[in-house]
């Protein structure tokens, strides 16, 4: 596993933290899709979420849930890491392949990771936690792996909400 979602500290930029929850969806990570329109007779805007993204946030809050093991969802501030494993492209050759794999080339082409940040928050709201607004603190990687995952902890602080 990534350093960067090695077991957390005791502490986090000087917040107590307590057992983290850690969520795992093996496969490629699939971004949030909002589909957009405008009603040619009203004027109205009307977006909806493709039926993929739908699957793969009901996934998501599948595995939240198993994670939660009968737990309510979390009160207060939380911290939330996110590492988005891609898989490489398969026109490429073995050495760029390997040099992805290694980190020394990165994912910098669409999907944005803020659509991966969408369907996260979105689907562990009320499983994990109750609403998307306690998250605090965020971490998000995006990287290319050998085996494509999704993967998601979160951490209660210890700090009093507002």
């Amino acid at each position: 596993m990534p350093a960067s979602l090695q077991p957390a500290a005791a502490t986090f930029d000087g917040f107590e933290m307590t057992e983290p929850i850690l969520i795992k969806l093996a496969g490629k990570p699939i971004p949030n899709s909002r589909r957009t329109g405008v009603d040619r007779k009203s004027g109205r805007v009307w977006s909806y979420r493709s039926k993929k993204t739908d699957n793969y946030h009901a996934a998501i809050q599948v595995q939240a849930q198993d994670s939660m093991n009968g737990r309510p969802p979390l009160e207060g501030p939380v911290l939330i890491e996110i590492l988005v494993r891609l898989p490489v492209p398969k026109s490429w050759s073995k050495k760029k392949k390997q040099h992805a794999f290694m980190g020394s080339v990165m994912p910098t082409k669409r999907p944005d990771i803020d659509n991966f940040q969408k369907v996260v928050f979105d689907a562990l709201s009320t499983v994990v936690f109750r609403d998307d607004s306690q998250i605090t603190d965020c971490k998000f990687a995006k990287r290319y792996s050998e085996s494509p995952a999704l993967i998601i902890r979160v951490t209660p602080l210890q700090a009093e909400a507002a």
